[in-house]
C-alpha cells in the first residue's frame, strides 16, 4: 500500500496514517471495474485519533490506492497552508481539492510556483489557509460555506 499522507483533524500532524482493513462492494450495474470507493478509517500515527475517511480502493488486491477526504481539522488557533485547486461551480457551490500542505505561507507560494498557479474559467489553482473555520484567501477573505464541509485530497 502507498503511504498516504492527511491532516489529523484532532491533533494537527500532517503524517502517514494507518488504516484498518476496508470492505469493498461493487455496483450492482456490472463492468470491468478498477477501483472502488468506500468509507473507512484511518489512524493518527501522531495521537492515535480515529479518522472517518472516503478512500479509493484498488480492486485487484484490495489496497488503499488513494484518500479522497477527511474532516476538516477541529483545532480552534490552528491554520495551515495548501496548495489548492478551487473550482467555483456556481454562486453557491465550490470545491476544494489539495495539491500540497505547506507550514508557512512561503513555503505554500513556492509549492505553488512549483506546480504553476492558474486560473481558467471556474477553476484556479492558489494557496489557500485552512483551519476548524474551514478555507480562506490569502487576504483574510473566506470561501463559500459549500467548500468547507471535507478536505479533498488529489
Amino acid at each position: 500500500m502507498a503511504s498516504i499522507h492527511g491532516l489529523c483533524p484532532t491533533c494537527g500532524v500532517i503524517d502517514a496514517w494507518r488504516f484498518n482493513g476496508v470492505s469493498v462492494s461493487l455496483p450492482p450495474t456490472g463492468g470491468d471495474y478498477t477501483w472502488a470507493e468506500t468509507d473507512a478509517t484511518a489512524h493518527c500515527p501522531a495521537c492515535g485519533a480515529s479518522i472517518p475517511v472516503r478512500v479509493r480502493v484498488d480492486l485487484d488486491d484490495q489496497q488503499i490506492e488513494h484518500l479522497v477526504h477527511s474532516p476538516l481539522p477541529t483545532l480552534p488557533d490552528r491554520r495551515w497552508y495548501v496548495v489548492a485547486r478551487v473550482r467555483n461551480h456556481a454562486a453557491d457551490l465550490v470545491s476544494v481539492t489539495i495539491q500540497a500542505f505547506a507550514t508557512t505561507e512561503a513555503a505554500a507560494l513556492r509549492d505553488l510556483e512549483a506546480v504553476g498557479g492558474a486560473y481558467k474559467g471556474y477553476e484556479q489553482r492558489c494557496v489557500l489557509e485552512v483551519s476548524a473555520a474551514g478555507y480562506r484567501r490569502l487576504d483574510g477573505t473566506p470561501l463559500h460555506a459549500s467548500a468547507n464541509r471535507v478536505i479533498s485530497y488529489e
